[in-house]
Formats: C-alpha cells, sequence, structure tokens
C-alpha cells in the first residue's frame, strides 16, 4: 500500500517551457539548452549539487559564447510558474499520503521559482515547501539524482519504507536511484497534468506490489 509520495519539482508542479531556452541561447550561438549542456555537463553537475558558485558558472556557461550578463535571464526563461489548482491538489492530500519533494535545482532557479511564486500565488517558494513532510534540493544537501545517496538520505531522515513509497519525476534517468532503494516509480509526461494522472500512478503501484 502507498504510504508515502515523493514528486519531483520541475514539470511535475512547476511548468517548464525549454523551448523558450532554446530561443534565447540559439539567439547567440548556434545550439540549444542540450548542445550547451553536453558541452559543460561537468559545470551543471556541479551547480546543481552546491559544489560551484553562481558566479563561476555563469562565467562557465558564457564560455559558449553567450553574453554573461544574458544567462541567467536565459536560464531562468525556462520557468514558467506553479498553477495554483496544483497548490490546492497538493493541500488535498495532505490527509491521505506523507508527501515529499526531491528536486534538482540551483540557486538562480530557487530564487527564479520564488520570484514568480510570490508573484502569481502570493506564497513563497518557503512557504510551498512547508506543504511537504520534508523537501530536499540538489544544491542544499550536495546530492542530486538519479545518484543512489539522495534517496538513501531520504529514507534514513524520514524512516519511511520505500516499498510503501512511490517517487514521481518526469525523466526515466532520475527514477533509477528509487529503483535502486527499492521504492515504486512513475515516470511522468508534463504534457498531462500531475492533478489528473496521480491516481493511474498510486493504481499501477499498488498492481506492483
Amino acid at each position: 500500500m502507498i504510504k508515502h509520495i515523493i514528486f519531483d519539482f520541475g514539470n511535475i508542479f512547476v511548468d517548464l517551457d525549454f523551448d523558450e531556452v532554446n530561443l534565447g541561447i540559439q539567439t547567440y550561438v548556434g545550439m540549444g539548452m542540450k548542445g550547451v549542456y553536453l558541452r559543460h555537463s561537468e559545470v551543471f553537475d556541479a551547480y546543481e549539487r552546491g559544489h560551484l558558485s553562481e558566479n563561476d558558472f555563469l562565467s562557465a556557461v558564457a564560455e559558449v559564447g553567450i553574453p554573461r550578463n544574458k544567462v541567467a535571464d536565459i536560464w531562468n526563461s525556462m520557468i514558467v510558474g506553479i498553477p495554483p489548482h496544483r497548490i490546492e491538489f497538493i493541500k488535498s492530500l495532505q490527509d491521505k499520503y506523507n508527501l515529499y519533494l526531491f528536486s534538482n535545482i540551483n540557486t538562480l532557479h530557487e530564487a527564479e521559482v520564488n520570484r514568480l511564486m510570490l508573484a502569481q500565488n502570493n506564497m513563497s517558494l518557503e512557504e510551498f515547501r512547508t506543504l511537504f513532510k520534508g523537501s530536499w534540493f540538489s544544491h542544499h544537501i550536495g546530492m542530486r539524482k538519479p545518484d543512489t545517496e539522495g534517496f538513501e538520505l531520504i529514507l534514513k531522515e524520514t524512516g519511511i519504507d520505500p516499498h510503501e513509497t512511490i517517487f514521481i519525476d518526469d525523466s526515466a534517468i532520475n527514477v533509477q536511484g528509487a529503483v535502486d532503494v527499492g521504492m515504486h516509480i512513475a515516470v511522468h509526461d508534463p504534457e498531462n497534468d500531475i492533478v489528473e494522472m496521480l491516481t493511474e500512478y498510486i493504481k499501477q503501484a499498488h498492481t506492483n506490489t
């Protein structure tokens, strides 16, 4: 029986627009976000683990040919915001499940999400995080998905049973760590709304128990 739900953040609750990022990057260089990421994968990895400063991140990405003073705006342009109905959805689940949040994120995106949440929902990101019994951001804990250690940390800090837990992420790669520690998983297609899909994910997890 599923008692605990660990959610990813981006493309689960936060709407993302990668086309906007690609457009911004292609204004200056002949590649999109994927090309920049592949060229500097170790930079993005270190930044999301909190092992690289925001200043060094901006300088490293600028090396591909993007003006340094444009990097933050382009990188943040993917974040659209959180629709209010998803916040109400989370509140409706609080009496049914233990809810948790685990995100690969960084200082720039954390600040931008906070700005948009205040503007769109009159709620800070910290207030949003209180809707969950626990939340872990990669750059705060020095661990990121899909590494198993992040999921092991969550199990250690919460004491939850992995066999009673489902982890939901929009990336098939990022769920691997959850599988390794014995959790149920669901790979969410952001073309669908998590509000409409959660019941099906829980049903599938029960079927596989």
